[in-house]
């Protein structure tokens, strides 16, 4: 009962996060205790008692994924939304042809870490690199050097500086590294993967650092002949990113398959058929 509550959970959050990031009115998300934050004592009685719950409770980006502080996490994560007058002026916006205001430029919009949390990840630091198991809080949101210390992975679709870092941290951890199929990763197929358009941009960057696992599990679509050069084959493997069906790009020259990039448009599969076809 007590896995069972804890996945039931992770799903139903994972839902909301899922949901969450693609509604331009969402600009962060608070997380909050439960209302029975208690534990039985030896009299058998609730007593309140504190915590990571309680340490790590409030406001956090939007792109931070909340699925639980620990197993059988009670706490739960709310949408912070837009200022009334932001929204009414979307509404305009859009009706009369324009865009919705960013979410980054919101005044509700929260785009760090809580101080609370920065606190947590220091004073852990040790903890965390002698961990064995690592919760999803750190798994879903960091990458984990190895000395403790964490590495974010939220915020960069809105920060030039922190952008920079992203990439280098790919570079460092992907660059020439090869994966299913022989599928090679250069400094070029991380940099397209990150500069390449999606509806689901952030959740499609965040990915990147999971290479290995979306391409063991994508299904393969097929191939065909490269429109930029007839001695180039393309190859397509099909993988989910948010809700939304996406597809990895794979380049192969006559010295081997290299990662070109990802996307969300449909009509690649049109053209892998139109080609194979000829």
């Amino acid at each position: 009962m007590f896995i069972a509550a804890t996945e039931t959970n992770i799903a139903y959050r994972t839902a909301d996060h899922l949901r969450w990031q693609d509604m331009d009115f969402v600009v962060g998300i608070k997380v909050e205790l439960s209302n029975n934050h208690t534990c039985l004592g030896a009299d058998g009685r609730p007593h309140a008692f504190a915590d990571i719950c309680d340490d790590l409770q409030g406001k956090y980006p939007k792109d931070f994924k909340f699925v639980g502080w620990h197993p059988h996490c009670r706490c739960h994560a709310t949408p912070i939304l837009k200022t009334i007058d932001e929204m009414n002026a979307d509404t305009r916006n859009i009706i009369q042809g324009g865009t919705p205001i960013k979410p980054t430029d919101s005044k509700n919009s929260v785009q760090q870490l809580p101080k609370v949390f920065s606190e947590w990840s220091k004073d852990n630091q040790q903890r965390i690199a002698k961990a064995k198991n690592i919760p999803y809080f750190i798994k879903d949101n960091f990458i984990q050097n190895k000395d403790g210390s964490l590495f974010p992975l939220i915020g960069y679709s809105c920060n030039t500086t922190k952008l920079k870092a992203f990439k280098k941290k790919a570079r460092e951890l992907l660059a020439n590294k090869t994966f299913r199929d022989n599928i090679t990763l250069s400094n070029r197929s991380i940099k397209e993967w990150l500069n390449q358009p999606h509806i689901e941009r952030n959740i499609k960057d965040r990915a990147l650092f999971n290479i290995e696992n979306l391409l063991q599990n994508a299904e393969y679509k097929g191939s065909g002949i490269d429109k930029h050069s007839s001695k180039v084959i393309v190859h397509l493997y099909e993988i989910l990113l948010g809700f939304h069906k996406s597809w990895i790009v794979v380049r192969e020259f006559s010295w081997g398959r290299q990662l070109y990039s990802v996307s969300d448009n449909k009509t690649l599969l049109q053209k892998i058929k139109k080609s194979s076809n000829k």
